[in-house]
């Protein structure tokens, strides 16, 4: 079950009594939920009677910790279904939505953190196993900001996909590979320490790593070995070709293929 709630909260309600009881349910019996929603957290634990507590304690199994995370960035947890994953969702400047409160939440009664806001908070949970008076083992991703904000397609589905392979929905493949060369917005930025980016390639093929500044001039020139994958974890810490660290301002990071250029513009903050 995939349950979309968009920036809904306390006026719309997020999980009314009937709907609670129904996923209740539903997880009960060994169903698969991934929910999202910026407000979830606000509505049923921070402003919610006891039942909503309940409700939200043992069956999202999350804690709400603040209502506004101060990132629109987020990236895999290590050893999560999204693990070193980079998302980004919308700040205004998507063309979606702004989504100005997201949700910042703590995986309880043996959840883990699934996505991590670049601030460290946790922003989203996995769990499997028994829910209360359960018959059997559910699995749950819960999100605290809204899906549908990720501001690129391909991570939309690639998020999709993992959920749907943990879920045993799809056989676990390399789906999230798209048919064309994928570079990945760089996470965080702005960065004044290391930035990183993601590549996906349908092929195993060689490619060239470059930065240049605002000038079109070239400042680094970064070295990867060629392993015959189709997925690339990118970063660069913010020196040139001599080790320095280079001036605050816009960069561009460039992965150059055969016959394709993929290029990134970031801010650079000492």
């Amino acid at each position: 079950m995939y349950w979309i709630l968009g920036d809904e909260s306390t006026v719309d309600e997020t999980f009314s009594t009937l709907e609670q009881n129904l996923v209740k349910e539903y997880l009960k019996n060994g169903g698969q939920l991934f929910v999202s929603g910026s407000e979830i957290a606000w509505d049923l634990d921070y402003k919610g009677g006891a039942s909503d507590k309940s409700f939200f304690l043992n069956y999202l199994r999350a804690d709400y910790k603040l209502d506004d995370a101060g990132s629109h960035q987020v990236t895999g947890a290590d050893g999560g279904i999204f693990d070193g994953l980079p998302f980004e969702f919308d700040d205004g400047s998507g063309g979606i939505y702004e989504e100005d409160y997201p949700d910042v939440i703590d995986p309880k009664m043996s959840a883990v953190a699934c996505l991590k806001y670049s601030t460290g908070t946790t922003a989203g949970i996995q769990y499997e196993g028994l829910f209360p008076e359960g018959t059997a083992s559910g699995k749950l991703v819960y999100i605290g900001f809204p899906w549908e904000t990720i501001t690129d397609d391909m991570q939309k589905k690639i998020m999709l996909q993992k959920i749907s392979e943990w879920f045993g929905c799809v056989e676990p493949e390399i789906t999230s590979i798209p048919d064309k060369p994928f570079l990945s917005r760089g996470y965080p930025n702005p960065f004044n320490d290391l930035v990183n980016f993601q590549l996906l390639l349908p092929n195993a093929v060689d490619f060239n790593v470059r930065v240049y500044n605002s000038l079109g001039q070239k400042v680094r020139t970064i070295a990867y070995p060629m392993t015959m994958k189709n997925k690339y974890q990118l970063s660069w810490d913010g020196t040139n070709d001599y080790g320095q660290k280079v001036a605050s301002g816009c960069y561009f990071f460039q992965v150059a293929l055969e016959r394709r250029v993929l290029t990134e513009k970031i801010v650079f903050l000492k």
